[in-house]
């Protein structure tokens, strides 16, 4: 830049000076006064969730023939290897 372009130039305003709002005082939340019915709310639909939960054991115990009479030490994953 020329140094007649650098008098001539305006010159940029102060950035405005930014006030930070005040922390407020926030209530815990597991303070409350339904505290302990959220946690028995959570406790229950845990609960739930693991009672319809499906596990590999539960999706090979039919083949072609039928039914099998399958025993936790005979279900097998595969490795990587194969």
């Amino acid at each position: 830049m020329s140094f007649i372009a650098k008098i001539f130039t305006p010159k940029a305003p102060p950035p405005p000076v930014i006030k930070l709002p005040e922390p407020a005082e926030v209530p815990n939340y597991d303070d409350g006064a339904d505290a302990e019915e959220r946690k028995m709310e959570a406790a229950k639909e845990l609960k739930e969730t693991m009672r319809k939960r499906r596990g590999r054991s539960s999706t090979i115990l039919t083949s072609r023939s039928g039914l099998n009479e399958i025993e936790e030490d005979e279900i097998n994953k595969k490795t990587l290897l194969g």
